[in-house]
């Protein structure tokens, strides 16, 4: 009797322990509902503003140029339409600005164009450029006067210069808060660098012509028609793919972030 007793509670046991098993459940299949409700989220997120088609950029670009919108010049740290040019190139508000000609071109290969405007301000037509940047759905103008900007190349390539003996090639690159100039073939006295590397005169002599001698960025006269054209989607044909070298070995390196700077002429 008490053997039978003892083979039920064992029995009794035995079930409880297999219906405990069953009711829990496995770590893997829970998982995988989160899995799934995370692709679903992804699907509908909105693509960041960095990731906006280019085309958007340009219409932004046509209505700043068309005088419709306004710009944030980092120069003037101040919103500019295309009347208050001047506010971006000098403090002498007597000078007026106007824009000559203008290039589209992918100055550092984002895949998203810049808008150059070559400046004339007041007698003085080769003041320098201010160069339009979108990003985030913002257009900021960045000033570069001539001789931090010259030559431009349709490789989005340029020449910079500091003096008699200091002058090379550059590209830049751009943020929210200004910009970045990479002077990565140049001369400094009696110094050569090509390429961020340590070179003799000869070679940087040879670097520097071979720039020279290449395709100048293509300049459009700044009228209405220009604009609408220029700016439209199905006309732009990107260039810039900067073909500065950015090694990490670099036994010279020379790069200077914007300083923002007015002229008063």
């Amino acid at each position: 009797m008490k053997k039978q007793r003892l083979l039920l509670v064992i029995g009794t046991l035995v079930l409880l322990l297999l219906l405990t098993a069953c009711g829990e459940s496995d770590p893997q299949e829970s998982t995988s509902p989160s899995e799934s409700g995370s692709s679903q989220v992804s699907e509908t997120l909105t693509p960041p503003s960095s990731q906006i088609p280019s085309e958007n950029a340009m219409d932004v670009y046509k209505s700043v140029l068309q005088s419709k919108s306004e710009f944030f010049s980092v120069e003037a740290n101040q919103n500019l339409d295309m009347t208050r040019l001047s506010q971006a190139l000098t403090s002498d508000i007597s000078l007026a600005a106007t824009v000559l000609r203008f290039a589209v071109i992918d100055l550092d290969s984002d895949g998203t164009p810049e808008v150059v405007l070559w400046m004339k301000l007041g007698e003085n037509d080769s003041v320098g450029s201010i160069v339009l940047n979108y990003q985030d759905g913002i257009v900021y103008g960045h000033t570069l006067f001539t001789r931090q900007f010259g030559d431009l190349k349709t490789d989005g390539t340029f020449q910079s210069s500091g003096g008699a003996g200091s002058y090379g090639i550059c590209t830049i690159a751009f943020d929210k808060n200004g910009y970045t100039i990479d002077q990565f073939t140049y001369r400094e006295d009696s110094s050569y660098y090509v390429d961020h590397r340590s070179a003799t005169e000869q070679e940087f002599n040879a670097a520097f012509n071979s720039h020279s001698e290449k395709q100048n960025v293509e300049w459009h006269d700044f009228t209405d028609a220009n604009i609408e054209h220029k700016l439209s989607g199905n006309a732009i044909s990107v260039s810039g793919a900067n073909t500065g070298s950015n090694s990490g070995a670099n036994t010279g390196t020379n790069k200077c972030t914007r300083a923002m700077v007015l002229i008063t002429i």
